[in-house]
């Protein structure tokens, strides 16, 4: 994800960052590294609670992509800021949109289309602002160095959502179907040993 965040996106203190599907593992890291360099930070998902939780991690604010005033609100949540960035792993109908909420010059970071890739495309929207749109995947073994650097000075650690007690059927079963029904607010854990509780854990 720091590849996403810091080589894609090129995100700095100050700069105002759009994440979109909050939640997931990937997403959440990406808000963790920005906020950590002092970026400000604006997320989207379709769970008011999860939105609640970002910003507890500190996220400024999150808008409900389902929403179809959800562009229109993120307009007041950056009021006369412009977007530098934007951190996409959904795709979706929205994507068409961000230029609306970008600087010219914006970057959009994707590293995922999991909403859907119909609709998807660059438009004369990015164009005329300059928007650059950047794929990611994996880094380097320097990012990955200089990674784990980062999240040991910055004291960064993952949102562990769920945990699971013992490699069994059951416990895939029931990790599979949190995922699936997009219940997790972090990663899902199995462990081989330890008593699970089931409950999030920040």
């Amino acid at each position: 994800m720091s590849n996403a965040v810091f080589t894609k996106a090129l995100v700095k203190k100050d700069e105002h960052v759009l994440v979109t599907g909050i939640g997931g593992g990937v997403a959440l890291a990406a808000l963790q590294f920005a906020v950590a360099v002092g970026a400000y930070i604006y997320v989207t998902s379709s769970s008011p609670e999860k939105i609640k939780k970002a910003i507890e991690l500190g996220a400024k604010g999150g808008v409900n992509y389902k929403d179809e005033n959800c562009i229109a609100d993120l307009k007041k949540l950056l009021g006369n800021n412009q977007l530098s960035a934007v951190i996409d792993g959904a795709g979706g109908p929205l994507y068409n949109s961000y230029p609306k909420l970008m600087r010219t010059g914006g970057i959009i970071a994707n590293y995922g289309q999991t909403a859907s890739v119909k609709g998807v495309g660059f438009s004369m929207a990015h164009v005329l602002k300059n928007i650059d749109v950047r794929g990611s995947t994996m880094g380097s073994r320097k990012e990955f160095k200089d990674m784990v650097k980062f999240v040991d000075h910055h004291k960064i650690k993952p949102v562990v959502s769920h945990v699971w007690n013992g490699l069994n059927s059951k416990s895939i079963d029931q990790a599979i179907a949190t995922m699936s029904n997009g219940d997790q607010f972090g990663k899902l854990v199995i462990e081989m040993n330890n008593t699970s509780t089931g409950s999030p854990k920040l």
